[in-house]
């Protein structure tokens, strides 16, 4: 079993200031892919953390089992909406 995890923020202009704020995505995924095994799974809210500059971003995380192939696997998390 492996564990990913990714923290993200969303930035917040609010009162003149720039700084970054949890955001809670619903629809965020995973893929975790080689050429023959191709995983793509939905990853899970786990929490807000703080983010290495001091400002809060959200946490996900995914538990899978990776498949038995020799190989170099990519993680790709790839999340686009307008605005």
């Amino acid at each position: 079993m492996q564990t990913y995890e990714i923290a993200l923020a969303q930035h917040d202009p609010s009162n003149n200031m720039s700084k970054f704020a949890p955001i809670q995505i619903d629809d965020l995924q995973l893929d975790f892919t080689m050429l023959d095994p191709h995983v793509r799974t939905a990853i899970q809210y786990a929490g807000d953390v703080v983010l290495g500059d001091g400002s809060k971003g959200s946490l996900y995380r995914k538990t899978f089992t990776v498949p038995d192939r020799h190989g170099v696997f990519k993680f790709v998390v790839d999340w686009w909406r307008p605005g």
